[in-house]
């Protein structure tokens, strides 16, 4: 059996019996039933419950507010706010995920964001990424020169698209929380126009686990 399905809640809002807010939200659920299980699956309800009660609260008064400013003049789009979950690893000792939200808000535009999370089975606990290493390793040059190399790679293959101070923006950026784990990699994500114009998503870079000689926990190489 799988240590982790993906479940998904969503619905439809309206208001004077008009759709005003279509919402879905991905979730994982552990499927054991161990302690640490339990919690996780706690944790991840909660979070569920936050999400829905924001497209209860926020965005549900957001579009009342465009139906009444448009709907008379026949322009009104129901406002749609979808998350979708990725299960990237499921290890003996760690899971690694990442969800993206798509929010479309009509007059307020349209954008993407990505969230990750690392989680030590044994205990529950949340990894950043110095956690992954061994105390007393530098990381961050062996990282940032991997990162760096990709990059220009797609700043040369895409120009214009990548701004012009890519390099101090992603050093910058490369936060201890924006990553998640695969099989044989780390992937780095920046959100977006964090480094880049809009049109380039989430801009993405997969950094080996060999490059860094052995210095991993978790049974990572």
């Amino acid at each position: 059996m799988d240590k982790v399905t993906v479940h998904t809640l969503s619905d439809t809002l309206a208001h004077e019996g008009r759709a005003v807010l279509h919402f879905s939200i991905d979730y994982p659920r552990m499927a054991g039933d161990s302690p640490v299980e339990k919690r996780l699956n706690r944790d991840f309800n909660a979070r569920v419950a936050v999400f829905e009660g924001q497209m209860k609260g926020r965005y549900f008064r957001q579009a009342v507010h465009q139906l009444a400013a448009l709907g008379p003049h026949g322009g009104f789009v129901p406002l749609s706010i979808t998350a979708s979950v990725q299960v990237m690893l499921s290890g003996p000792q760690l899971l690694s995920l990442f969800a993206d939200t798509w929010y479309q808000l009509g007059q307020s535009g349209s954008h993407l964001a990505r969230s990750a999370r690392t989680v030590r089975l044994g205990s529950g606990a949340d990894v950043t990424l110095p956690r992954l290493f061994v105390r007393g390793y530098d990381f961050r040059p062996v990282l940032n020169r991997s990162l760096h190399a990709q990059i220009a790679r797609e700043a040369a293959l895409n120009p214009g698209t990548f701004f012009a101070n890519w390099p101090h923006l992603a050093t910058e950026n490369g936060g201890n929380r924006g990553f998640y784990l695969t099989d044989d990699s780390m992937v780095i994500f920046f959100q977006q126009q964090a480094i880049a114009e809009k049109i380039a998503g989430l801009p993405a870079f997969r950094v080996p686990y060999s490059l860094f000689e052995e210095k991993l926990h978790f049974g990572l190489h």
